[in-house]
């Protein structure tokens, strides 16, 4: 078992590829905290983790507000006495025209999607400095890296958690913290299959490279080798977990 007894934070852990993450780490023998905002799916993903035999916490957050962020941790360490890997998988999308987009949505997806990884990473860094050690895994997406019509709002926080993840590798770096960030392609979680028409969903499908959309489970074995002993030389990197999707934009930008 590659993270045996590794004390795992999963925020967004109750649905997606918080879930998948959460089920991944604990058949690899990791200790799962399983926040979310919401209960109900914070405390089935904990059964889950449990029946695969793993100790587990559910934990009710609302990422945006850090004195919750900071209880969390707390908890955590209360719980199981450190903090080893944080996963900031907690997030979400909708499409809105800019032209439509009001203040307040702006302000609600800034504050979801980049400041709730920050005070995330904040607040458990304080513990992993305590140690000289700690990995932590954030959740972009390939809208981090490339523009998407009718998502600025969205693109921007996802652009923000890419350059946060650089930013806090060499800050942390010295404290042995591991910083890396995970940019998924269209993935079929519950959330984009309520945002996303059939119709959307199985043209984006037909121009990944690999032929297909990702599955939770695909970005979950990606963040399994970057919470693992085979990444402690790796820091700072923004993984494409996207079927071949940004080489072959890169093809179209180079030509």
């Amino acid at each position: 078992m590659r993270l045996r007894d590794k004390v795992t934070i999963v925020t967004g852990g109750g649905s997606g590829i918080g879930e998948a993450i959460c089920e991944k780490f604990a058949h690899e023998g990791a200790k799962i905290v399983v926040a979310d905002i919401s209960a109900e799916g914070a405390n089935t993903v904990a059964r889950k983790v449990t029946t695969i035999g793993q100790n587990t916490l559910p934990y009710t957050v609302d990422v945006t507000d850090y004195d919750q962020v900071a209880k969390l941790v707390q908890a955590t360490t209360d719980e199981f006495g450190t903090i080893d890997i944080l996963v900031n998988s907690a997030g979400y999308g909708e499409f809105i025209p800019t032209e439509e987009l009001t203040l307040d949505k702006w302000r609600r997806m800034i504050d979801v999607n980049l400041n709730g990884s920050y005070y995330c990473c904040i607040a458990t860094a304080k513990e992993m400095i305590k140690r000289n050690c700690g990995k932590i895994i954030n959740v972009s997406s390939m809208a981090g890296i490339a523009g998407v019509p009718g998502m600025a709002h969205y693109v921007a926080s996802k652009h923000g958690v890419v350059g946060l993840t650089r930013a806090l590798a060499i800050d942390l770096a010295k404290y042995h913290i591991n910083v890396n960030c995970l940019c998924p392609g269209t993935t079929l979680t519950p959330l984009n299959l309520r945002i996303m028409t059939p119709e959307y969903m199985a043209s984006r499908a037909k121009r990944v490279p690999l032929g297909r959309l990702a599955q939770p489970e695909d970005q979950a074995n990606a963040a399994l080798f970057l919470a693992s002993p085979e990444s402690d030389y790796v820091t700072g990197l923004i993984m494409y977990v996207d079927g071949g999707m940004y080489s072959l934009f890169s093809g179209y930008v180079s030509t």
